[in-house]
């Protein structure tokens, strides 16, 4: 899976509380649709609005930053749809766009991007529509607003000749739906500058220009397309504040220490920090924080780069300084960290590879802030071209939004094979439109391709019930390798269960049940998801995911990040309850067994409950179930097809039904489900020997496994030359058989392997039949016989 590493999700490292008076019942988890302020000023306490669900039941704020939270002021009540708080960041918190969420009585919401910002900030204010009403702000600033729909917005800000500013419209960046586009003027209606998007800022747009006058200016911003849509903030960045338009290397080898060169924007000049790639485990990206004063400018605030830098874990080179230098030579797996210098630059790599073995390479730039639009070549030693990459479909389906459409991303990745008898092979980065210069940093990965497999959560979040349980499906993602995937969770909390268990070879469902205590307190924490299996190299361990879609243009994701692990938290318990037997359930493969079921109901909560399987393993299918009204128990079938693997398996289900007027949704607990063959066949001894001309009888025997009672058909397969055996049939009361080999009088001498097969049908469909070995020797006619 091709990760977007513009921006990290850590795990969850704080979560602060603030009371609020409820009377505990049990309701859906807390959602968040907007938060207002988009972004807070680090260091200053700011009064944030949370939009959104079920934000009663004292809330908690979950952010991967140690932050005060304290009340609203008086008048400023919070309710269901609202919950109003004062936050500070620290002081010395990074500068960028944070993943935070809302944890109540009810569970934990989904995760929501606050920007986190070093300028004083000023609300929008209406009308602000023209120029005669154009806010007014000082600068350096943050103007923190909505553009909805049709609305242009303008801000008008004093300026010098000469200056070297930053107007800066973010958007995606911060998880917002608006497409913006900005237009600088003097406040004489003098053109200056205009952008649209920006290459490496998503579908946001940046500016950086010398005033040419003293005076004031004028920022027009509008969407480009004046829709305005799906939560249509903005944070408009004006000023002289240290922004970098590239950060070289782009990433670093986790453990080590990067020189990192920062270039343009409003720098005056190139400047270089010290950095150390050190981050928590299972963290793909680190947040600098670089302080003004350690690059040679004002200490009042810290430069702001593009992206976090990646944290790799295989070894990381530099392209050589001196451009007229010949290609490198590199042996993968490797990164190669470049930029494209020039217009029309072309930089040229020569990988050292194994002929015969495929490779993947792949373009890390525009999700990391780079200018580039990549396309990648490899070439043979003769120049000819093995394979091409341009841009990159990243698919969202399973990564826990299903039915999503794909993203594409700029960043091109081709896989090739090596020819046999070359040892070299030539890869060529280059811009698709020629472009070059500052801000066209690049990370060129080449690696084997090996059999591998990823482990992703279809959901971001999960809430469990006291008492009760929650699902958590997952996909296993097979890139060539296909044998059995064992899930696990190796940080559950105090009162927390786990039924888990192997993914079948081949196959991609699974599903992880959470089941909490009556007496659990979870806090808010990422649960660390695994899934292990025997890798060609030994044993292999995948840390899950899932990718986290921020800000869409329509039904088009823009912001789309990874986030490691589950993140979870317990919620009230429900009106009803239902649990599975812990013990395995074995079913007959073509046959059907049922699966008990336990159910606790509160008082009042006497709906019938309709039971259905969420998607499972493959050749394992539940029909829908009803539990009556008022019922305590029940059970609910499942068939195993009749090419159903063998073997153990999970299958959780949903059950629904109305309590209290209100559709209730309720978790029933994964079970295992282990498929056995419906029968065994065996025969009396493991070989025979038959004379030429003559007859002998094996006896054997059918043991039938509960309800196989099909009729069957036993016949010996791959019989040496000149013998023959007849079929039986074992009617469906019987479980023994005899069979009659008979060779004839020129069998010739000799041995073979014959195999026992017993044929029968479940329902119209032939089932694979059991099988027993049977070792055949023939001896030949004495002479005169």
């Amino acid at each position: 899976m091709i990760r977007p590493s513009m921006a990290l999700v850590s795990p969850i490292l704080a979560a602060l509380a603030i009371g609020m008076v409820t009377t505990p019942a049990a309701a859906d988890a807390p959602s968040i649709t907007d938060i207002t302020p988009a972004g807070v000023q680090r260091g200053v306490a700011t009064l944030v609005t949370i939009t959104g669900g079920n934000l009663q039941g004292n809330p908690q704020l979950v952010a991967p930053f140690e932050a005060e939270v304290v009340a609203a002021p008086e008048g400023q009540a919070s309710d269901a749809a609202n919950w109003r708080l004062r936050l500070t960041v620290p002081a010395d918190m990074p500068v960028g766009a944070y993943p935070v969420r809302v944890r109540t009585d009810d569970g934990i919401s989904n995760p929501f991007l606050v920007a986190v910002g070093q300028l004083p900030q000023v609300i929008e204010q209406e009308p602000n529509n023209t120029t005669d009403e154009a806010q007014a702000v000082a600068v350096p600033t943050v103007v923190d607003g909505k553009a909805n729909g049709n609305d242009v917005d303008i801000v008008r800000f004093p300026g010098r000749k000469g200056d070297r500013i930053v107007i800066d419209a973010r958007a995606a960046r911060i998880g917002s739906g608006l497409d913006p586009t900005v237009r600088l003027t003097t406040a004489s209606g003098r053109y200056v500058a205009s952008d649209d998007d920006s290459p490496g800022l998503l579908t946001d747009t940046r500016l950086v220009v010398e005033l040419p006058e003293d005076g004031d200016y004028l920022v027009e911003l509008s969407d480009s397309q004046f829709r305005g849509a799906n939560r249509p903030s903005y944070r408009l960045v004006i000023g002289s504040a240290p922004v970098a338009d590239e950060l070289f290397p782009l990433g670093g080898r986790l453990g080590e220490t990067v020189g990192l060169e920062l270039r343009g924007g409003t720098l005056p000049e190139p400047a270089i920090a010290a950095v150390s790639i050190d981050v928590a485990e299972g963290d793909e990206s680190l947040r600098p924080r670089i302080p003004g004063e350690a690059v040679g400018l004002d200490g009042s605030f810290d430069v702001e780069i593009p992206a976090p830098l990646v944290v790799g874990h295989l070894p990381e080179l530099r392209e050589p300084s001196n451009p007229e230098a010949a290609p490198m030579r590199v042996a993968p797996p490797v990164v190669v960290n470049g930029r494209l210098e020039l217009e029309g630059d072309e930089d040229r790599y020569v990988a050292v590879v194994r002929p015969g073995t495929k490779y993947r390479a792949r373009v890390e730039a525009a999700l990391l802030g780079s200018a580039i639009d990549g396309v990648l070549r490899v070439l043979g030693p003769d120049g000819n071209q093995i394979a091409q990459g341009d841009d990159t479909s990243i698919e969202l389906t399973g990564k826990g939004q299903p039915n999503a459409p794909s993203m594409n991303s700029p960043d091109p990745s081709a896989e090739f094979d090596v020819p046999e008898g070359v040892t070299e092979v030539t890869l060529v980065v280059r811009d698709l439109s020629s472009r070059g210069g500052i801000g066209h940093a690049y990370r060129l990965v080449v690696e084997p391709v090996e059999p591998k497999f990823e482990v992703e959560l279809r959901a971001a979040q999960v809430s469990v019930p006291r008492g009760g349980a929650a699902n958590v499906p997952v996909n296993v993602v097979r890139r060539g390798f296909d044998g059995p995937v064992t899930l696990a969770i190796t940080n559950a909390p105090e009162g927390v269960t786990v039924r888990s268990g192997t993914v079948p070879a081949g196959q991609s469902n699974g599903v992880i049940s959470l089941l909490a205590s009556a007496e659990a307190d979870i806090p808010a924490v990422s649960l660390r998801v695994v899934g292990t299996a025997e890798g060609p190299n030994g044993p292999v361990e995948v840390l899950a995911d899932t990718m986290v879609t921020f800000a869409s243009l329509g039904a088009f994701p823009t912001n789309v990040q990874p986030q490691q692990g589950l993140a979870v938290a317990h919620a009230l318990p429900t009106p009803i309850t239902i649990d599975t037997p812990t013990d395995p359930i074995e079913v007959a493969r073509g046959f059907g067994a049922e699966v008990p079921l336990t159910v606790a109901r509160n008082e009042g909560a006497n709906a019938a409950l309709e039971v259905e399987a969420l998607p499972g393993p493959t050749g394992i299918a539940a029909p829908k179930a009803t539990l009556a009204e008022g019922a305590t128990s029940g059970v609910v079938a499942v068939n195993a097809a009749p090419d159903a693997p063998i073997g153990a398996a999970m299958i959780a289900f949903t059950a629904k039904g109305k309590v209290a007027d209100v559709d209730r949704t309720f978790a029933v607990p994964a079970v295992t489900v282990t498929v056995v063959p419906p029968g065994e066949l065996s025969l009396a001894a493991p070989a025979v020997e038959i004379k030429a001309g003559e007859s002998v009888e094996v006896a054997g025997t059918l043991t039938r496994k509960a309800p196989f009672t099909q009729e069957v058909t036993v016949s010996l397969a791959d019989l040496p030359a000149g013998v023959t055996a007849e079929p039986v049939t074992v009617a469906g009361d019987a479980t023994t058989f005899t069979l009659k080999l008979s060779a004839a009088a020129d069998a010739a001498a000799g041995m073979g392997n014959a195999r026992a097969s017993a044929a029968f049908k479940v329902g119209d469909a032939d089932a694979p039949p059991l099988t027993s070995p049977l070792a055949v020797t023939v001896v030949a006619a004495a002479a005169g016989e």
